[in-house]
């Protein structure tokens, strides 16, 4: 007991939850969607940030170096429901300049436990 409130004091335990089956609770559909943006001005990235963090569609979003500027990983009920989303919510916003959208067909490998020891 005293070790894991080391832990979560030292911030090594980031928090403790349980994991849900999206399709087994209405959310068949996941996406990983490629956003850029126009420009890079403040409240620009504030509109954005402020528009994933109210969203629930969206369980991931990370800030990426390279072509685009953000991936996000969205759920979604439908095909329909997903296309509602990016069509009045991400597109609504003026600064963001293209979504490249990847939807996930067959998860290969899902986890969440960190390699604590390298392998080899």
């Amino acid at each position: 007991w005293r070790r894991l409130k080391r832990l979560e004091s030292e911030g090594v335990i980031a928090g403790y939850a349980t994991l849900l089956s999206a399709p087994a609770i209405g959310l068949p559909i996941q996406a990983y969607a490629l956003i850029s943006l126009e420009n890079h001005h403040a409240e620009t990235v504030a509109a954005f940030d402020r528009l994933v963090r109210e969203r629930p569609e969206v369980l991931e979003c990370h800030a990426m170096s390279g072509t685009n500027d953000y991936l996000l990983r969205i759920v979604a009920a439908s095909m329909e429901a997903y296309e509602r989303f990016l069509s009045t919510q991400v597109l609504q916003l003026a600064a963001v300049r293209s979504v490249n959208t990847s939807f996930v067909l067959r998860t290969q490998k899902f986890t969440t436990r960190l390699p604590l020891q390298a392998p080899g």
